[in-house]
């Protein structure tokens, strides 16, 4: 098996995986499987194509790890009531 079935050939069973699970890291994954396959495709020693492959999968895994973070609400502060309105009402 070639260098450039491997990649692809990973690709597509993440990116199946991606379609049954419906989640953005998978395809991420699978992006980063891609790039090594064209590292493969220009050339590339097979270090070099994994290391192309890891450094795009952790900067995707990264970028959608931000994204999430950055569209969840802040948790709203609860305040806990001391009864200091009491007081001063008492006085």
């Amino acid at each position: 098996m070639s260098q450039l079935t491997f990649w692809f050939g990973c690709a597509l069973v993440a990116l199946i995986a991606e379609f049954v699970s419906g989640t953005f890291y998978l395809l991420m994954v699978a992006l980063a499987l891609a790039c090594g396959g064209l590292a493969a495709w220009l050339g590339a020693p097979e270090p070099w194509q994994w290391l192309i492959a890891s450094v795009s999968g952790a900067v995707g895994l990264l970028l959608i790890y931000r994204r999430r973070r950055s569209l969840m609400p802040l948790p709203r502060r609860r305040t806990i009531p001391t009864g200091a309105s009491r007081w001063k009402s008492a006085r």
